[in-house]
């Protein structure tokens, strides 16, 4: 997970800010419960879309508990608890955050990477041994991501496809009990995102990966001369990628609108609606 798919907090009210909260310190705690302090690291926005949107295809009520946190003592937390999404999706944070480290050591060999991976090593045979099914499908799409990457691959949607279902993957696996027909637009919501987080993450690394020589999508497709001014390059490409970036978004939107009110979350609905648009602005227009 990459911690791309985040709210639009000036639309989202008091009550819907807590529970989005709750759940971030759910995952938080989950994972310092069950695999100790240091991997509490790997948390990202990401994880809570994803805990959230499960939970409100479920149709599932969420206990809470009041806590103090170190990082914020002044005031009283809440946190979900015995939350079986909220620890299945602790788990597979971990998991994609070790996959995320063996692809960087792949990339820069960066030491800070390499002690990491070393560390996280027995939590990503511990949660493959545990998700045996659904690591298997990962790791094939990761592979077949690496297998692009080796090859210059200038299809942006061929290589988003392989993150494309991984989230899809991810969502459905825990939602193996509910009917087929909403899985498919549920699945195909989760893909939709998952699609706009690789395409906007490799746009933001532009000039990242030009800078270290590495492997991008939209370097490979347009045609990026070294030497080249990256302003300029990013500035000829904006209106092509903004396509690429909004198209998943609308697919995402439209088939939202295609699931039962009952099964909506007004914070689903934030993020799908307005915050991966805000965020896809920002991102086309350089900011952070």
């Amino acid at each position: 997970m990459i911690g791309y798919i985040k709210t639009y907090p000036p639309e989202l009210k008091i009550k819907e800010y807590v529970k989005y909260n709750a759940y971030y310190c759910g995952i938080c705690h989950s994972i310092k419960n069950r695999w100790g302090q240091i991997p509490r690291l790997t948390i990202n926005y990401d994880c809570v879309f994803l805990a959230v949107f499960i939970d409100s295809i479920k149709k599932k009520e969420n206990n809470y508990s009041d806590f103090r946190c170190i990082v914020h003592p002044v005031m009283n937390k809440k946190k979900v608890i015995n939350s079986d999404t909220v620890d299945y999706i602790a788990d597979i944070n971990i998991y994609l955050s070790y996959l995320k480290l063996i692809d960087n050591i792949k990339d820069e060999k960066n030491i800070f990477h390499l002690s990491s991976e070393r560390f996280m090593r027995i939590y990503g045979k511990k949660l493959r041994k545990k998700y045996a099914e659904l690591t298997d499908k990962i790791d094939e799409h990761i592979e077949d991501m690496a297998i692009l990457e080796r090859e210059r691959c200038d299809n942006i949607d061929q290589v988003a496809e392989c993150y494309a279902k991984i989230v899809e993957d991810v969502c459905l696996f825990a939602l193996k009990d509910i009917d087929e027909n909403l899985k498919n637009v549920v699945g195909r919501i989760a893909y939709n995102v998952g699609n706009w987080v690789y395409t906007a993450d490799a746009y933001d690394d532009i000039e990242k990966d030009i800078k270290k020589g590495m492997y991008n999508p939209y370097l490979a497709r347009f045609g990026y001369e070294k030497g080249r001014d990256i302003a300029e390059f990013k500035k000829e490409i904006k209106e092509r990628c903004s396509f690429l970036l909004y198209a998943p978004l609308k697919a995402a939107t439209d088939l939202y609108e295609d699931i039962d009110e009952e099964l909506k979350d007004p914070i689903v609905k934030n993020i799908i609606y307005e915050g991966l648009y805000d965020r896809t602005e920002k991102i086309l227009n350089g900011e952070k």
